[in-house]
C-alpha cells in the first residue's frame, strides 16, 4: 500500500524534474551565441510504478529526469568536416594563386614582362636605324638587362612564395600536435566525469570545436566506442574510447595522441627547390605523411601543393641498367666504386624543359636512394651516380624511375620551370644569332645572354649540349641567374649588328634576325617570344578562377550544412522561449499539487479524530 504522504512525493519528483529542465533552458539562452556550443535537453521518464495491493493494481511514482543530453547529429558532423576540408583546400590555393598571379603582374601600377620585353623591342628598332651608334647600342643592351632582372625578381618573388608556403605548412602542423594534445587531455577529462554517471557536455562541446578546426587542415574521421565491463558486458561503464585518424593513421586515442613532425629535407626533388623544405613524417614510425596523395585534402594538402605542384612533370623513365664505375677520391687519394643507375625513356629529354636537381633523391620503384649527380647521354638516356651500393641490382632493372613527386597542380616549381624554359629556348636562340655575327671591331661576337654561377662568380659559356650536374650547358641557366654578358656593358662596340662589317653600316642582319624574334618565330610553347606573358597568365587565370569557383561553392555548401546542423544543435530562442513558457507552467502545476496535498494533509491530520 502506498505512504500516506506518497502523493506529495509524486509532486516533489515533478518539482526536480521541471526545475532541472528550466536550469537547463537558462543554460542555452546563455549560451545562444557562444561557439560551439551544443543544444541541451533533459530526458525524463515515468518513474517506477509501486504494487498498491489493490485491485486497481499499480500506482505510478511520479517521474525522473534520466539524463542531460545534447542534440547533435554525427550525420551533419561529417558533412561538414569533409566540406570545411575541402574549402580549406580551395581557399588557400585560391589565396596563393593570386600571389602568384601578382608576380606576373603587368598593368599602369606595375611594369612587367611585356612593358619591358615592347622597350626591349623598341630599343632593337632604335638600333636598327643606326646600327653603330654607341648610345643605340647601350639602350638595347640595357633594356636587355632590364628583361633579365624582371625574371631574377620574378624568381626571387616566387622563391619567397614558396618559402611562405613552407613555413605554414610547419605552423599547421604545430597547430595539428596542439589540438591532438587538447584533445586527449579533454577525452580524459571526459571520462573521469562519465564514470560517475555525469554527462560531461560542456567538455564534448569544447572537443567538437576542436575537431572543426582540425578538419579545415586535414582529412579527418572520428570514432567513439563504449567501454565494455569484460566481466559483466550489460553493465554500462559510462567511460568511452575516442578515436581521431587522418588517412587511416591514428592521431588522437583516447588518452593518447601521436605528433606530427615536419623534417627538413636533405635531398632535391626539382632544381628550382631551395633548402630546408620540410617532410611532415609521423612521429611514432617516422612514416611520412602522403601529402601528394589524391585522398588527401584541407589547407595542409593546399600548401603542400603550391610549394611542390609540377603539374605531373616531374623527371620519371625506366631503370635500364645498373652498374659500377671506380673513381678516384680526391681527399683519400684511393678508387671507390660508386653504383651508376642508367634510366631510359625520360620523360625530359630536352635540356629547356629539365628539372632535375644537380643533385637529389631518385625512386627506384617504391625504393628511395640519393644521387650525387647526373649526366644526360647522347643516346638519350640519364645516368645518376649514387651515394650507396645497390646489392639486388635486378630487382630494379625494368622497373620505374622517379625524381619527386607528380603532382597534379600548377605550384610554384611549374611556374619556376615555365620560366626557365622560355629563358633557356630564348637565351640559345639569341646567343646563335649573335654568336653568328661580327662585333665593331670584326672580331666574333660570342654570346649575348648568359648566367652566373653562384660558386665561382664567374659567366657560363654554353659550350655543352649534354646537360649534367658538373657540366656547362643551358640547364644551368635559370630564372635566378639569367643576365647579359659583362663585357657588353663595358663595351657596347661588343655588341653584334651584323655578320659581316666589311659591308658597312647598312648591312645590319644580325639586329633584324632579333628582331623576328619578337613576334614572327615560335620560341615558348607555340608561340612568339611576345605572347610569355599571355601564355603564362592563361594558366594562371585558369586555376585561380577554378580554385575561386570550388572555394565559392564549398562556402555555400558549408552554409548550407552548417545551417542545418544548428537547426538540429544549435539554440533557438524562439523555442527556448516556448519551452520556458511550457516548464514554468509544468512547475507551477507540481507546486500548486504540493499545495493541494498540504492542505489534504493539514485536514487529514489536524481535523479529523476523535
Amino acid at each position: 500500500m502506498a505512504s500516506t504522504f506518497f502523493g506529495l512525493t509524486i509532486a516533489g519528483s515533478g518539482l526536480t524534474a521541471y526545475n532541472a529542465a528550466i536550469n537547463v533552458t537558462a543554460n542555452n539562452v546563455s549560451n545562444v551565441n557562444t561557439e560551439g556550443y551544443t543544444r541541451q535537453v533533459v530526458d525524463q521518464k515515468a518513474a517506477e510504478a509501486l504494487r498498491a495491493n489493490a485491485k486497481y493494481g499499480m500506482i505510478g511514482s511520479g517521474t525522473e529526469a534520466t539524463d542531460i543530453r545534447q542534440i547533435r547529429d554525427l550525420y551533419y558532423d561529417n558533412k561538414y568536416w569533409n566540406s570545411s576540408c575541402k574549402y580549406g583546400e580551395y581557399d588557400t590555393k585560391y589565396t596563393y594563386l593570386q600571389q602568384i598571379e601578382a608576380a606576373f603582374q603587368d598593368d599602369d601600377t606595375i611594369v612587367g614582362f611585356s612593358s619591358i620585353f615592347d622597350s626591349m623591342n623598341n630599343a632593337l628598332e632604335d638600333l636598327s636605324t643606326n646600327p653603330m651608334d654607341d648610345s643605340f647600342r647601350n639602350q638595347f643592351i640595357n633594356y636587355a638587362e632590364s628583361l633579365c632582372e624582371y625574371f631574377n625578381q620574378t624568381y626571387n618573388t616566387l622563391l619567397n612564395i614558396q618559402k611562405d608556403a613552407n613555413s605554414v605548412i610547419y605552423a599547421k602542423v604545430q597547430e595539428i600536435n596542439s589540438i591532438a594534445n587538447e584533445m586527449a587531455l579533454l577525452n580524459r577529462q571526459i571520462n573521469a566525469i562519465e564514470v560517475t554517471g555525469t554527462k560531461a557536455n560542456e567538455l564534448r562541446d569544447q572537443r567538437a570545436l576542436l575537431v572543426d578546426k582540425l578538419s579545415a587542415m586535414v582529412p579527418i574521421e572520428t570514432e567513439e566506442l563504449e567501454i565494455i565491463n569484460s566481466h559483466d558486458p550489460n553493465y554500462r561503464t559510462g567511460a568511452t574510447t575516442y578515436k581521431v585518424t587522418i588517412m587511416g593513421h591514428t592521431l588522437v586515442d583516447n588518452h593518447s595522441y601521436n605528433q606530427l613532425e615536419c623534417v627538413p629535407r636533405s635531398y632535391s626533388t626539382c632544381q628550382t627547390d631551395p633548402e630546408g623544405l620540410f617532410d611532415v613524417i609521423w612521429e611514432n614510425d617516422k612514416s611520412i605523411v602522403s601529402l601528394a596523395s589524391n585522398a588527401m585534402t584541407g589547407e595542409l594538402k593546399a600548401l603542400f601543393d603550391v610549394r611542390d605542384g609540377n603539374n605531373l612533370m616531374n623527371f620519371s623513365g625506366k631503370v635500364q641498367s645498373i652498374s659500377t664505375k671506380d673513381v678516384m677520391n680526391p681527399e683519400t687519394g684511393y678508387l671507390e666504386s660508386l653504383t651508376v643507375v642508367t634510366v631510359s625513356k625520360p620523360n625530359q629529354s630536352e635540356i629547356e624543359k629539365l628539372t632535375l636537381g644537380e643533385s637529389g633523391r631518385i625512386k627506384l620503384d617504391n625504393t628511395y636512394f640519393n644521387y650525387t649527380d647526373f649526366t644526360m647521354n647522347s643516346d638519350g638516356t640519364f645516368s645518376f651516380t649514387l651515394d650507396e651500393t645497390i646489392l639486388s641490382r635486378d630487382l630494379y632493372v625494368g622497373g620505374t624511375a622517379n625524381v619527386g613527386d607528380s603532382i597534379d597542380f600548377k605550384g610554384v616549381p611549374y611556374y619556376m620551370q615555365q620560366m626557365n624554359a622560355f629563358i633557356r629556348t630564348y637565351a640559345e636562340v639569341m646567343n646563335d644569332i649573335h654568336s653568328s655575327g661580327q662585333n665593331a671591331y670584326g672580331k666574333e661576337a660570342g654570346l649575348f645572354f648568359t648566367g652566373l654561377n653562384e660558386f665561382s662568380g664567374e659567366e657560363y659559356a654554353f659550350t655543352e649540349t649534354l646537360a649534367s650536374s658538373t657540366g656547362d650547358s643551358y640547364y644551368k641557366l635559370t630564372a635566378a641567374n639569367f643576365k647579359v654578358r659583362e663585357d657588353l656593358f663595358r663595351e657596347p662596340k661588343n655588341l653584334s649588328t651584323s655578320s659581316d662589317v666589311t659591308k658597312g653600316d647598312e648591312f645590319k642582319d644580325i639586329v633584324e634576325k632579333m628582331q623576328e624574334l619578337y613576334d614572327k618565330k615560335q620560341i615558348f610553347r607555340g608561340a612568339s617570344a611576345s605572347k610569355f606573358l599571355e601564355t603564362m597568365l592563361s594558366d594562371i587565370a585558369i586555376d585561380t578562377n577554378k580554385m575561386k569557383t570550388f572555394s565559392d561553392n564549398y562556402t555555400n555548401i558549408m552554409e548550407s550544412i552548417k545551417t542545418q546542423r544548428l537547426s538540429i544543435s544549435g539554440v533557438d530562442e524562439d523555442e527556448e522561449a516556448m519551452n520556458l513558457i511550457k516548464f514554468q507552467n509544468a512547475y507551477n502545476f507540481s507546486s500548486r499539487m504540493v499545495q493541494c496535498m498540504s492542505e489534504i494533509y493539514n485536514r487529514l491530520i489536524l481535523e479529523t479524530g476523535v
